[in-house]
């Protein structure tokens, strides 16, 4: 189950930004899953919540966004293709571009920071 060391890496990274923007912790982590990355969002999701424990994202709500795959084709076509069926729906033309659904995305952090004591 390779989810757990992909999560290990985004903490990792997580911890540098809390680190970065001086922040006290994080309240939510939002990542992009795109269906052909070979990442099973259940799978990341377990993963975080076992691994989260003691770091900054400790407490951290964690949103995963499921990315269809979207194509474009030569015949201007953009949109979303069905069941991995390769193929433009508008013109049948196999030669098309994947333009999302194969990324894994940290799409938003929300970093929690410490409160200014005003006088």
């Amino acid at each position: 189950m390779h989810e757990f060391s992909i999560v290990t890496h985004l903490l990792d990274l997580v911890a540098r930004d809390v680190k970065k923007h001086e922040a006290v912790g994080v309240s939510r982590v939002t990542v992009k899953i795109g269906v052909m990355s070979g990442v099973v969002p259940q799978l990341f999701s377990e993963a975080f919540h076992t691994i989260k424990r003691g770091t900054p994202a400790e407490n951290a709500k964690l949103d995963i966004i499921e990315q269809n795959i979207l194509i474009h084709c030569e015949c201007g076509y953009s949109g979303e293709i069905e069941n991995n069926h390769f193929v433009c729906p508008q013109c049948q033309n196999r030669n098309i571009d994947i333009r999302e659904g194969e990324e894994l995305i940290l799409q938003q952090l929300e970093l929690d920071m410490p409160e200014e004591n005003e006088f």
